[in-house]
């Protein structure tokens, strides 16, 4: 059937698409959605971050990181999960938005709207785009269908004269390559936007994973946007987190906190000053979201002066996954704290936990430890597994070995080494002489 479901006044029709009755937004009823966002194509799960690289229009390296937060706002009623976006454009951010969405009974992923900063010089220089479903005459429109068909059409923005994006389903069963990998069975979709003409871009959303790779629908300038990296949704849906969903203590064989034991490591810092780490199990613990950690205290000394002295918040699921929940960490100089920089916890400022050790590490996972944008964002990749490793302490077998970087230091590639029943015993910082490893163990 064929409705102008989003006329918007004689002055300013919105054009006739094949829409049917779940595009009609004047209908709208809160009780017709759903609790969560679970869409195929669409799925939202607080906690997922998804990392796209690619090139603006002028030829420029653009990043873009999406973040599914822990807030929610109510539009019409509706409860809407907020996304935030930021865009960074050469290095500088120069764009941040909330995004708000919800999903009805039957599927369909609607668009409530936006919050747009424009940033230049960390500076706020305009909000155009911005708007908001039931303000202005603005009305919801759709980001995915719950059955995308070719040749469906419909309305994503419909804020007239401000945001008027409109999607085609193109095709269906696609293969498309990413720097994040290859997947099957992609959407492609063709969005165009009547305010900007010249305007047509293709698309692509991935099945369990969504928007993957956006391109020029008809060449000209190259503008990609890809996915490089996300969460592991099946290991980092921190959203869902749930207290039963942990077990007491932590017992991951390359993980094993056991409260009382001490840990002594030595090694050289990136100044080849000698430094010696002193990590305990302490009987501590400290509840975060729900979740009971146990509590580890370590402290770094350079030639034999504290240099730093930090606190981390473990706790393990029911699968043995150790999860990361965050530390208080204070820098020291002459015995005087002279900062705190690293330091953060999983649901303050948009935090999230991370996971520190997988219940069972596969050579090519990916997955991130430290999850605050600006503070502590290290990654892991499992490298091998069966490793020997010497140390001071001993030789062991059937060592994995694991790559860990963060962006805030693109130069820093350090690869760790755990063994089973023992947990960390080595660590090589790849671009220094950096080092340290388990020199003693004790009670």
């Amino acid at each position: 059937m064929t409705l102008n479901v989003f006329s918007c006044g004689e002055d300013n029709p919105l054009p006739i698409f094949e829409d049917d009755i779940l595009l009609v937004a004047a209908n709208l009823n809160p009780a017709d959605f759903a609790s969560e966002i679970n869409n195929p194509y669409f799925t939202l799960l607080t906690g997922d971050i998804h990392i796209y690289e690619g090139v603006d229009e002028d030829g420029v390296e653009e990043r873009v990181v999406s973040r599914v937060t822990f807030e929610t706002k109510t539009i019409l009623g509706v409860n809407c999960v907020v996304v935030l976006v930021k865009e960074y454009s050469d290095g500088s951010l120069i764009e941040e938005t909330r995004d708000w969405y919800a999903q009805d009974k039957k599927g369909n992923v609607w668009y409530f709207g936006e919050d747009v900063k424009d940033i230049e010089d960390g500076q706020v220089y305009s909000t155009f785009g911005s708007w908001e479903a039931g303000v202005n005459g603005a009305k919801p429109g759709i980001i995915m269908l719950a059955n995308p068909q070719p040749g469906r059409k419909y309305h994503q923005e419909v804020a007239v004269g401000i945001a008027e994006d409109q999607a085609e389903v193109v095709s269906l069963n696609n293969t498309v390559t990413v720097p994040y990998g290859t997947f099957q069975n992609c959407l492609k979709t063709k969005e165009t936007n009547p305010l900007d003409p010249g305007f047509e871009e293709f698309k692509y959303y991935a099945p369990d994973v969504g928007f993957i790779k956006a391109e020029p629908a008809a060449g000209g300038v190259e503008e990609l946007a890809e996915i490089t990296d996300m969460v592991d949704r099946a290991l980092l849906n921190a959203g869902n987190i749930n207290p039963v969903m942990f077990v007491e203590g932590v017992d991951n064989p390359y993980f094993p906190l056991t409260p009382g034991k001490v840990y002594t490591y030595s090694g050289l810092n990136d100044e080849d000053l000698t430094v010696t780490v002193i990590s305990e199990v302490t009987t501590e613990t400290r509840v975060i979201l729900g979740v009971v950690c146990t509590v580890v205290h370590e402290q770094e000394f350079e030639d034999g002066e504290l240099i730093e002295d930090t606190y981390d918040w473990y706790a393990q699921d029911v699968e043995g996954n150790v999860w990361y929940f965050g530390e208080d960490t204070k820098s020291i100089e002459d015995g005087v704290v002279v900062g705190t920089g690293g330091s953060w916890e999983a649901g303050v400022n948009e935090a999230v936990p991370g996971i520190i050790m997988l219940a069972n590490p596969i050579p090519g996972m990916k997955y991130r430890q430290e999850v605050y944008e600006g503070e502590a964002e290290d990654w892991a990749e499992v490298s091998s597994i069966n490793n020997t490793v010497t140390v001071p302490f001993g030789t062991f077998e059937n060592c994995i070995k694991i790559l860990t970087s963060t962006p805030l230091e693109a130069e820093v590639l350090e690869v760790k080494y755990y063994a089973p029943g023992i947990g960390f015993i080595k660590g090589e910082d790849q671009t220094s002489s950096e080092f340290e490893a388990l020199e003693n163990i004790s009670n």
